[in-house]
């Protein structure tokens, strides 16, 4: 038990800190490189709090243990609305820029419905994976092209070191330091939130499996509670910081990773069968939370507290639901 108690004492406190240096890091890039936030969110941050994930469902898929594999990813999504921006959303409420649902929540609930098709034959096929996995490529070029055609100005001291002048020459040095060392505590954020995560479920998994929990209910809950603690870690911060545009371009991007990486990658390794309450049951319930996190959305263009209060209290009633015998 004390192992277990150190463990999770070592996974807070790497959560804690690679939360806030990820968010510190990647907000600092953001205004280097001239883009908005969000997209930094989207995909860097996002797709550095899915490794967890990645990692999770790759090995699960490899020792056979499809319901871990696809729990995992179902679940995971689920947390990460539901309980995440919940959560952040309790703490203080995320104003939504317009474009965010019309592109980037688009494609979430898109992304969604093709794992749905995938699982159609309750098997996503090697075939299946490879498509998921072209479409996150896709995916990241357009977010990449996305930003290069929106844009930011150059923050002004940025711009000034732009000119190629003796009397910048100092200044640009200096710049070229202070964004190599946004980049290096960038990776030590996401080293310490993929480490930190894996002490906790470790601990998780464990006392699940003593009690007789099944496979996919472990996936479903501690495994990808585990795995979205980076999520929640680093948007909670984000949200604390000010930065409103990570901690929601992290969720939604984290999402699309989960489905067309994280799932896409472990099919493609090795098909991942489907349980038939997982296509009955979770996956449905993943999508109608998605769906009804862009009905909240659009009134207002504010996810306020008594919604962030809504999404907490459907994540409780699931949790209850699955664990409950028969």
């Amino acid at each position: 038990m004390l192992i277990f108690i150190i463990e999770l004492i070592a996974g807070m406190a790497l959560l804690y800190f690679g939360g806030d240096w990820l968010v510190d890091s990647s907000s600092h890039l953001a205004r280097r490189l001239g883009v908005k936030p969000l997209v930094i969110g989207l995909t860097i941050v996002a797709f550095g709090t899915s490794c967890p994930e990645l990692l999770v469902s790759t090995i699960s898929a490899l020792n056979g243990q499809d319901s871990v594999a696809l729990g995992n990813v179902v679940g995971s999504n689920i947390t990460n609305i539901a309980l995440v921006l919940g959560l952040v959303a309790l703490l203080k409420p995320i104003p939504i820029e317009k474009t965010l649902l019309k592109k980037e929540y688009l494609i979430t609930l898109i992304v969604a419905f093709i794992l749905l098709a995938c699982c159609l034959d309750f098997n996503v096929s090697r075939l299946d994976g490879a498509l998921l996995t072209l479409g996150v490529i896709i995916f990241t070029f357009w977010a990449i092209w996305d930003a290069k055609k929106n844009k930011a100005p150059l923050p002004k001291e940025v711009a000034e070191l732009a000119a190629d002048t003796p009397e910048t020459a100092g200044e640009a040095s200096s710049a070229g330091k202070e964004l190599a060392k946004d980049i290096i505590f960038l990776l030590l954020g996401l080293g310490a939130l993929v480490g930190g995560a894996k002490l906790l479920v470790i601990g998780a998994t464990g006392v699940a499996r003593a009690l007789g929990v099944s496979e996919l209910v472990i996936g479903l809950t501690m495994v990808a509670l585990g795995t979205s603690l980076p999520e929640l870690s680093t948007s909670v911060i984000g949200i604390l910081k000010g930065e409103d545009e990570i901690a929601v371009g992290n969720i939604l991007g984290s999402n699309i990773f989960n489905i067309l990486a994280v799932m896409g990658v472990s099919a493609a390794i090795r098909p991942v069968g489907v349980e038939k309450i997982a296509f009955y049951r979770d996956i449905p319930i993943m999508i109608g939370i998605t769906v009804l996190l862009g009905l909240l959305m659009r009134p207002g263009y504010k996810l306020s507290r008594w919604r962030g209060a809504l999404l907490l209290t459907i994540y409780a009633a699931y949790t209850v639901y699955i664990y409950l015998p028969g």
